[in-house]
């Protein structure tokens, strides 16, 4: 199942983005739909009330760092990469309020959804499974419920997987200078090796890795983009900054050392405020040279 997937997800990627746009289109409602329903079966067959008194799963809770870490990583990469798509929009207005919404809003439900599900105690197995609700709609044995799971499943990783295709793709495709279209075939094939491997084994490893990694990323992008933008639009053109690369070196670095040395504080937080006082650091006693 997982090689078929690969397949149908690399073949829409390689239409390109409007593929794409549709495939989120019906991706988006049909979430809230399936939890939607997730929770409806579980508040007939359990107790909400249960929800306050949570105390956490797998042998024990998280602290608040590392839950912080762990949130952010999850959505960090999609931050970085959201100018791919929202370069698509009809306007400025539009892609602001496409971002605005959807990392505050449409992020804030899918989490909440499995948190809430995960607390009342709708989730068996909770430690392994996570916020995973698909067992409660296919274990009322309704054929139709059995269908929606299917659908649901195929549509929604398909959005997140094209969808981070297409960015790695494209982000290749400039760096090697080469067709997106042949990075889509290259790196799907490599993707759907490395899932057939066993990569769902390492998704906690991953997500630290990207708690260290990624926010130091996003850091320079806000300070380079929102609090310089002023500042640096005259400057020169360069194929490479060497600011941007400090700044994100010592921001990761000290988030490593965060991880190993105070786990309980969050890497990702502490990784994006470094990055980002390190690169004003950096930037702003430099004299612009203004562009011919």
């Amino acid at each position: 199942m997982a090689g078929a997937a690969g397949v149908v997800f690399i073949a829409v990627t390689y239409l390109g983005i409007k593929a794409l746009s549709w495939l989120g289109a019906i991706a988006a409602p049909l979430f809230i739909i399936a939890a939607g329903t997730a929770m409806a079966v579980a508040a007939n067959n359990g107790d909400f009330g249960r929800i306050t008194e949570f105390h956490g799963a797998g042998g024990g809770a998280m602290t608040f760092g590392v839950a912080v870490t762990t949130i952010m990583a999850t959505f960090a990469d999609s931050g970085t990469m959201t100018a791919d798509f929202t370069r698509w929009s009809k306007n400025g207005r539009q892609a602001v309020w496409a971002t605005a919404t959807a990392f505050p809003v449409a992020s804030l439900v899918a989490q909440l959804s499995g948190g809430v599900l995960v607390a009342a105690g709708a989730i068996a197995s909770a430690e392994t499974a996570g916020g995973d609700f698909t067992p409660i709609l296919t274990g009322v044995g309704s054929p139709i419920l059995n269908v929606l799971v299917v659908v649901f499943v195929v549509i929604n990783l398909g959005s997140v997987c094209t969808h981070c295709l297409y960015n790695g793709a494209l982000g290749w495709s400039h760096l090697v200078r080469s067709k997106m279209r042949l990075l889509t075939l290259v790196l799907g094939v490599i993707g759907v090796i490395v899932a057939l491997l066993g990569a769902w084994d390492y998704f906690v490893n991953w997500l630290s890795i990207l708690g260290v990694l990624v926010p130091p990323l996003g850091a320079v992008l806000i300070a380079d983009q929102i609090i310089l933008r002023g500042r640096l639009a005259g400057r020169a053109e360069t194929r490479f900054r060497q600011t941007a690369f400090i700044a994100w070196a010592a921001g990761a670095a000290v988030a490593l050392l965060v991880h190993v040395v105070a786990p309980s504080f969050s890497d990702a937080v502490v990784g994006l405020l470094v990055g980002l006082v390190v690169y004003l650091a950096v930037e702003l006693p430099r004299k612009q040279v203004p562009q011919a």
